[in-house]
C-alpha cells in the first residue's frame, strides 16, 4: 500500500467515528474559484422532516452571517420536492430550483455543497454523488448501514479533490457536551456510561429492516460512540455488545442492547439501548468519571457535575447540538474551522 494510500485510509478511519473528513486545504484550494466572500450555494438533497423541522431552520439561522444560500431541492418524490420548495419560500421569501433527482441537480451545477437528509439507506450512495461531483457535504447519521457502503464512500473521497464530507453527530456540539469538554482538557475522564430510554417500534417500521434503516443501534445508539470518541480523543480498539433473550419464545430483544467499547487510550465506554423502559426515564442520560470528578447529565438539558469538593448543577436550553453542528459545517465548508 502506498503512503499516500495508507494516510488517506487514517483519516478516512479518524472520519468515520463522527469527526468530519478533510484534506488539508490550502488557500488556493479553497473554494476553487469562487471568492471567500462570495455566496456558496446549497441544495437540499431529501425533504425529510428531519430537513424541514431541524436542519433547514438550524441552516437559516446562520446562513445570512456566514453567505450561505438554499438554491433548490432534489427529490424524486414529487410531491415532498413541492413542498420542500414552498416551504423554504415561506422561510426566505426567495424561490429555489426543484430537481427531479440527483443526477439533474448535479448536471445544472449551480450548487458549492448539499445538505443530506434521505433514508439511510440512501445516505452512502448521495454520499458518493456528492463527492464525485466536488461537492461539499452535510450528511445526516448513519454514513452507511454496511461496509461495502463505506468502502465505496473511501474510494469516491480518495479519488475526489479536496473532499469535504461532515457527518451530522450533533451530540457532541450540543452546549452541555462543549461545557463537559472543556473540563476534560483539564481532568481528564477513562469511564462511560450512556444509557438510552426509547418508545418500542413496531417489528416493520422502517428503522427496523436492515436493508432500509440498518437498525436503531446504527441508526441512534453510534451517537453514543461518537461521543466517547470525542470525549476520549481515541477511536474504538475493540467492540461487544449482547441482548437480553426471552427464554420463552427464544427470541433476541434486538432494540434491548448493551455494547462495551474498549478505546485505544485505554478508557471505556458502556453504552445501554433500551426500548422496554417506564416512560417517565429521561431519553438519554450519560455519565461521565475519572480523576474522582463526575459528571451526570440527562437529555443534555440538566447537569450535576462534581468535581473535586464541590457539587454543582447546571442547565442547557440549546438542544441537543443541532443548530450548532450546522454551524460548523458552514465554518467547515469556510474554511474558517480545521
Amino acid at each position: 500500500m502506498n503512503s499516500k494510500r495508507r494516510n488517506f485510509i487514517k483519516k478516512t478511519l479518524l472520519a468515520t467515528s463522527g469527526i468530519a473528513f478533510s484534506s488539508g486545504l490550502s488557500a488556493k484550494s479553497y473554494r476553487k474559484i469562487i471568492g471567500s466572500n462570495d455566496r456558496i450555494r446549497v441544495g437540499i438533497v431529501g425533504f425529510s422532516n428531519r430537513s424541514k423541522y431541524s436542519l433547514i431552520p438550524s441552516f437559516l439561522q446562520f446562513s445570512k452571517k456566514l453567505n450561505f444560500e438554499i438554491v433548490g431541492v432534489s427529490d424524486i418524490w414529487n410531491r415532498r420536492r413541492l413542498e420542500g420548495a414552498e416551504f423554504i419560500k415561506s422561510k426566505t421569501g426567495l424561490k429555489v430550483d426543484k430537481w427531479r433527482n440527483n443526477e439533474e441537480m448535479y448536471e445544472k451545477n449551480k450548487i458549492d455543497s448539499v445538505i443530506i437528509s434521505t433514508a439511510d439507506f440512501q445516505h452512502a450512495i448521495h454520499t458518493v454523488e456528492a463527492a464525485e461531483s466536488k461537492k461539499d457535504v452535510y450528511v445526516e447519521k448513519p454514513l452507511a448501514i454496511d461496509v461495502d457502503s463505506i468502502t465505496r464512500i473511501e474510494e469516491a473521497m480518495y479519488n475526489a479533490e479536496d473532499p469535504k464530507i461532515f457527518l451530522g453527530f450533533n451530540r457532541r456540539f450540543s452546549g452541555a457536551s462543549q461545557f463537559i469538554k472543556e473540563k476534560l482538557n483539564i481532568y481528564p475522564a477513562n469511564a462511560i456510561n450512556f444509557r438510552f430510554s426509547v418508545p418500542k417500534l413496531e417489528r416493520d417500521h422502517w428503522t427496523n429492516i436492515k436493508e432500509i434503516g440498518g437498525g436503531r443501534i446504527v441508526g441512534e445508539a453510534i451517537h453514543a460512540i461518537d461521543l466517547g470518541t470525542y470525549f476520549f480523543e481515541s477511536l474504538p480498539q475493540s467492540i461487544s455488545s449482547y441482548c437480553p433473550i426471552n427464554k420463552d419464545s427464544g427470541e433476541v430483544y434486538d432494540n434491548q442492547v448493551f455494547i462495551n467499547i474498549n478505546y485505544a487510550n485505554g478508557s471505556h465506554a458502556a453504552i445501554q439501548y433500551f426500548s422496554d423502559t417506564n416512560d417517565n426515564l429521561s431519553k438519554e442520560r450519560l455519565e461521565i468519571h475519572g480523576n474522582d470528578n463526575s459528571f451526570i447529565v440527562e437529555d443534555f438539558q440538566l447537569m450535576r457535575y462534581l468535581i473535586g469538593p464541590d457539587d454543582k448543577s447546571k442547565v442547557f436550553s440549546d438542544g441537543k447540538g443541532h443548530k450548532q453542528a450546522i454551524e460548523t459545517f458552514l465554518s467547515y465548508v469556510k474554511n474558517e474551522i480545521p
